[in-house]
């Protein structure tokens, strides 16, 4: 019941899966349950033991009347103490060793599927796991996978990283242009085809920080436009060719009565798309070069290294 359909081809992303999924009756979570399974660390390590917090979403297509109505847990509903102890029980039986990322989500994904007593009742289900400590200047490495069940197998898969913080030049007014401000991003990639972009969040941490700290934009329309594209033309044209990426900065310090202005943008990697089809050209028409994980030295050098000039999706002033 749990597993991954192999005849979905292009996994959804998160809109487009919440159109296809009916709305559930009753939903039944568990909130940022910790867990300490092996994975990849912050320098791209792995095999090393990282602290988790995993959050999990089964959606009912039928109200769990009986439970409700005679105060008891029965086969309505799904038993939230029984599932936390099965979750956990499942990475200490694998020694942690879960198989990174996309192992982990499965590992959640099958152990909501085996607490639920009626299958038929089932509408959806929801997992979530981020690696609070696989990120070196944010809050953390998350991943998700959404299933549908019933008249709908659909599935969603994303990876993403939160609250990176990296010092830049950023801002139109002439005080901001003498020092660096902090920016806050969190970036998105959604509907993820590829299995191995499942353990690339050091990768697009990279890609994000090299990027903004080698910026001077004034707006912050320029700068996510920009960390978007080399995001793309760097990672996902490689690993995820066809999915969503969905960048948010923040600038914390620009209005002093507010906590923080922030731009937010979604940008679709497909093959037709102006944009991928112009970075292609730049590298002959194939797929980009991997860049370095960890990079030593500016990305923006590296660029120019390998092509003789920057990407002319990439260009920072």
């Amino acid at each position: 019941m749990s597993r991954i359909p192999s005849d979905q081809q292009q996994p959804l992303d998160s809109a487009t899966w919440a159109r296809l999924v009916p709305p559930p009756t009753d939903i039944v979570s568990i909130q940022d349950l910790t867990l300490l399974p092996i994975g990849i660390d912050a320098w791209g390590r792995p095999g090393k033991p990282q602290p988790v917090t995993a959050s999990v979403r089964i959606s009912l297509a039928q109200p769990f009347e009986s439970a409700a109505s005679e105060d008891v847990v029965d086969e309505s509903t799904v038993h939230y103490g029984v599932l936390a102890k099965r979750i956990a029980g499942a990475v200490a039986a694998k020694n942690g060793d879960v198989g990174g990322m996309l192992g982990l989500l499965e590992v959640l994904l099958e152990a909501c599927c085996q607490c639920v007593s009626r299958p038929l009742c089932v509408q959806a289900v929801e997992v979530e796991a981020t690696w609070l400590k696989a990120s070196l200047l944010g809050d953390g490495v998350h991943g998700w996978l959404k299933r549908g069940f019933g008249n709908t197998g659909n599935i969603c898969l994303g990876l993403g990283v939160k609250g990176v913080r990296v010092p830049c030049l950023i801002g139109v007014n002439a005080n901001e242009r003498t020092m660096k401000q902090l920016a806050i991003a969190s970036v998105a990639i959604d509907g993820v085809a590829g299995m191995s972009a499942m353990d690339g969040g050091g990768e697009v941490e990279q890609i994000l920080v090299k990027t903004i700290e080698e910026s001077s934009f004034e707006t912050l329309e320029s700068l996510v436009t920009v960390v978007v594209a080399r995001i793309i033309e760097f990672f996902v044209i490689r690993t995820t060719p066809g999915a969503t990426v969905r960048l948010k900065v923040e600038k914390p310090t620009a209005i002093p009565s507010a906590q923080a202005p922030l731009i937010e943008i979604s940008r679709v990697a497909a093959s037709e798309n102006s944009l991928v089809r112009l970075m292609l050209g730049d590298w002959g028409n194939k797929v980009p070069d991997r860049v370095p994980f960890p990079l030593q030295g500016r990305l923006d050098e590296w660029m120019e290294e390998r092509l003789g000039r920057l990407s002319t999706t990439g260009k920072i002033p």
